[in-house]
């Protein structure tokens, strides 16, 4: 699907699917700007552009909307730029002064997907939480978490039983202009459900960290614009978030967008964003903005065999790795499989709101560092291009030290009640494995496991000083076991 959203149309610097948007009103005054929004008829891609509110006069901006046929669609007095509609942007550079630039367009970061499971979906069939050992985080970092996450991007389905209604504020909705960002396309939901959704409620699936939520709606039907996702960064700092998430990327680089992230950084928020997927058709410039800057942690997306996946961008701008194929998570009335960087992003995201939970000082640069020195090295040894630093380790990082986390990957035959073994998990050595933590039907548990055997749901661990293994029973579906303990 990268190939369909790296296309371009009209004469604006497209990121993939055309959107007629229907922008925000807004009546505010910026730079000396006395002029009221107009509501007008929403222009298309093409006619929709911006210009530096600071070098301009209210009455050089009416002069050239009246000569260019056109209409102020919102302002942004904080990055100091105005979204215009305008026929002929040569007539409003005439009277004006000043030439209007295209709005770049702006997309998620995420592939076709690939499957909807009922709604009693669990969390055995998530592979990215239990590949990063998830519930001994969440042993470490309690049930609930104080930082607020900010998801921009296309909404949330406020309505899904999964997703939490209590934890979540409602940001603005550039797409429709009102402050109501619902979710039609599934995109943001999913990204949200991977950060955030519900735990320990028996059903569905189980988030990787139970934070706030701000949520503002960028991306519609056809993409968005980049203007839209500077403006809406700023909203998320301005309420209160410590961790930004955006699972997206803009075709050219766009200052106002990187302005924002800059920002946001100086105000004690990290943001964190998607790599892209576009390393099979372009992988020479494939890691794009807002991504390259060093105020964003780009994060590259695996595969459930922890190989980089063949559509996430590499480049010396990625830091880190996160699951990212085919992730289970929630979607407009319904569960899926999505694939993309936009998945392996959140992964990362909540990581971070863990840490500045447990340490609420950590600024940006310090959550960087810890999450960099503690990834799980992948690929090349060292900071590589495909990983980034690694892997990221949520254990690691809240204990801050490597965590050693050996993993049985097999799953377990859905169409038949045999009992299946799969081969022992090595630990190595006279290693001690001190934690487990299993996913299948039965959902997850985690205790000591010195030397022990114990039952969960639909299937039975053994787990003794050097050897992990899984048995299944009855009608188990899936299931994945990691332990982790001191190396010996």
């Amino acid at each position: 699907m990268e190939a369909d959203l790296e296309r371009t149309g009209g004469t604006a610097p497209s990121m993939g699917w055309l959107l007629v948007a229907v922008v925000a009103i807004v009546a505010v005054a910026s730079g000396g700007l006395g002029l009221e929004t107009d509501p007008g008829s929403d222009p298309a891609p093409e006619d929709r552009y911006t210009v530096d509110t600071d070098a301009l006069t209210d009455a050089e901006l009416r002069k050239g909307l009246e000569a260019a046929g056109g209409h102020l669609v919102r302002t942004d007095a904080h990055l100091g730029f105005a979204v215009l509609a305008l026929e002929d942007p040569e007539a409003f550079e005439t009277e004006a002064g000043q030439a209007p630039s295209p709005d770049p367009r702006g997309q998620p970061a995420a592939r076709t997907p690939t499957a909807e499971v009922p709604l009693d979906a669990y969390l055995g069939a998530q592979w990215g939480p239990l590949e990063l050992n998830a519930p001994q985080a969440w042993a470490i970092a309690g049930p609930d978490v104080s930082p607020t996450i900010a998801v921009v991007d296309s909404g949330i389905a406020i309505q899904h039983p999964d997703l939490p209604t209590d934890r979540v504020t409602m940001g603005h909705d550039y797409i429709d202009g009102d402050d109501n960002p619902v979710d039609t396309t599934g995109h943001g939901s999913h990204v949200t459900g991977i950060a955030s959704a519900i735990r320990d409620n028996d059903r569905g699936v189980a988030g990787m960290t139970m934070a706030d939520l701000f949520v503002t709606r960028v991306f519609g039907p056809d993409g968005g614009f980049c203007s839209d996702m500077a403006s809406a960064i700023v909203d998320s700092v301005d309420a209160g978030a410590d961790v930004i998430n955006l699972s997206g990327h803009c075709t050219i680089h766009w200052e106002p967008l990187h302005e924002a992230i800059r920002q946001a950084w100086e105000a004690g928020v990290l943001v964190v964003v998607s790599a892209g997927n576009a390393q099979q058709s372009d992988p020479s410039e494939c890691v794009r903005h807002p991504a390259i800057h060093a105020e964003a942690l780009a994060v590259a997306a695996t595969d459930p065999a922890l190989q980089a996946a063949d559509y996430s961008c590499r480049g010396p701008q990625v830091e880190l790795a996160a699951p990212g194929s085919l992730v289970l998570s929630t979607l407009p009335g319904a569960y899926g499989f999505y694939s993309g960087t936009s998945m392996a992003a959140p992964h990362v995201t909540a990581t971070g709101a863990m840490l500045l939970d447990q340490d609420p000082s950590m600024t940006p640069a310090d959550v960087r560092d810890r999450l960099n020195e503690t990834a799980r090295d992948l690929g090349d040894d060292g900071h590589d291009e495909a990983y980034g630093h690694g892997m990221v380790d949520p254990v690691a990082a809240l204990s801050g030290r490597p965590a050693y986390v050996p993993t049985s990957t097999e799953a377990l035959d859905s169409e038949t009640s045999d009992p299946f073994d799969p081969p022992c998990a090595h630990l190595g050595g006279d290693a001690e494995c001190t934690h487990v933590a299993v996913g299948g039907t039965g959902g997850a548990t985690t205790g000591d496991a010195t030397a022990c055997e114990s039952r969960v749901g639909n299937g039975e661990v053994a787990i003794h000083p050097t050897c992990l293994a899984l048995t299944a029973t009855g009608d188990a579906r899936a299931g994945r076991v990691a332990a982790s303990g001191a190396s010996g």
